[in-house]
């Protein structure tokens, strides 16, 4: 999936949604409005209108764009067959890009933890050179 379906017309509109057109092989055509998982902070929303006013809510499985897996779908219904399976699912670039986040807090995490123990370790090596200075003092007097 590279995003660059020729049967899927898009625009970026203003609040991080995009909307678009998706033409079917029959010429059918399904109107979209997607919010990124970027823009809403869970898994990211997707509102489809098919001919005849039916609709169809999702969330997940698309990342930053709507990208489709196939050259092009048939018919309005294969392509709503289609968004059944796939609804409140994780796309593989979704899972990529969510386990990329999450080891990167991880890093952070590992990195804060780092800090503070160099921290504690100057805290320590201070207060024995102060211990070891006190000691000779009283050994020199």
């Amino acid at each position: 999936m590279d995003g660059s379906n020729d049967y899927i017309r898009r625009m970026s509109l203003s609040g991080g949604i995009d909307c678009g057109i998706v033409t079917m092989k029959d010429g059918e055509e399904v109107k979209y409005w997607f919010l990124s998982h970027h823009g809403s902070g869970d898994q990211g929303h997707a509102r489809f209108e098919f001919p005849g006013g039916r609709v169809r809510m999702m969330t997940g499985y698309f990342c930053c764009e709507v990208m489709l897996p196939q050259d092009e779908f048939l018919s309005v219904d294969e392509f709503d067959a289609f968004l059944v399976k796939v609804d409140g699912k994780l796309s593989l670039h979704s899972k990529i890009t969510y386990q990329q986040s999450t080891i990167n807090n991880q890093q952070s995490t590992i990195n804060n933890q780092q800090s503070t123990i160099n921290n504690l370790q100057s805290s320590i090596n201070a207060n024995y050179e102060i211990a070891h200075t006190k000691n000779r003092l009283t050994i020199d007097e």
